[in-house]
């Protein structure tokens, strides 16, 4: 998409754009001013989360119904947060 708008004419800020992924590519576009957010999540926060959750199930323990594994939102504000870089980096 980004290269899209960029095509287009549209880059540069011009269009508001949020992408979803762990990606240092797009942490540049926000650096750049391209991208305006950037959705993150843990997989590592995830998958302990599934294992846990089937271990409750294998012993017969209540489950949760909706289990959050958080999401972290990057912007050009706080890109270079060690929270954020850590999740970046996973």
């Amino acid at each position: 998409m980004l290269v899209a708008l960029g095509d287009a004419g549209l880059g540069g800020g011009k269009v508001k754009l949020v992408a979803f992924a762990n990606s240092r590519d797009f942490v540049e576009a926000i650096r750049a001013g391209n991208l305006h957010g950037l959705v993150l999540q843990d997989p590592e926060k995830m998958g302990y989360l599934g294992v846990k959750t089937v271990v409750q199930t294998l012993r017969k323990q209540p489950v949760a119904a909706l289990v959050d594994t958080g999401v972290r939102l990057a912007t050009a504000e706080n890109v270079d947060d060690p929270e954020i870089v850590a999740l970046v980096g996973k």
